[in-house]
């Protein structure tokens, strides 16, 4: 069930992060925070976005993912699409990552 739940919210997450217009190529990650009320997923609290370059998030992600995984050993840790959810103490806590892709030159 939590894992059809992060699925979910990962999927809102990303909706959530363009509603306002925001431009795809700006480098970006915002942290949510969601409850569940049954099968159904709330956002608890605000979206938190933070602007970074291209290089520091690509750092940051796997940094997120890492830090997830050993913060709890009882967590339940997804990373897709530029995603990190976890599920701790009955609440999934998201990153989402937005990576634009940059030509070498």
């Amino acid at each position: 069930m939590w894992l059809s739940l992060m699925k979910k919210a990962i999927k809102q997450a990303k909706e959530f992060s363009f509603l306002d217009g925001t431009d795809a190529n700006t480098p970006f990650y915002d942290r949510y925070k969601f409850s569940r009320d049954n099968k159904t997923l709330n956002l608890f609290g605000d979206r938190v976005r933070c602007y970074e370059d291209v290089n520091t998030l690509s750092e940051l992600l796997t940094s997120y993912e890492t830090y997830a995984r050993l913060y709890r050993n009882t967590s339940l840790v997804l990373a897709k699409d530029n995603c990190v959810a976890a599920v701790s103490e009955g609440k999934i806590y998201l990153v989402h990552f937005n990576i634009p892709y940059q030509k070498k030159e």
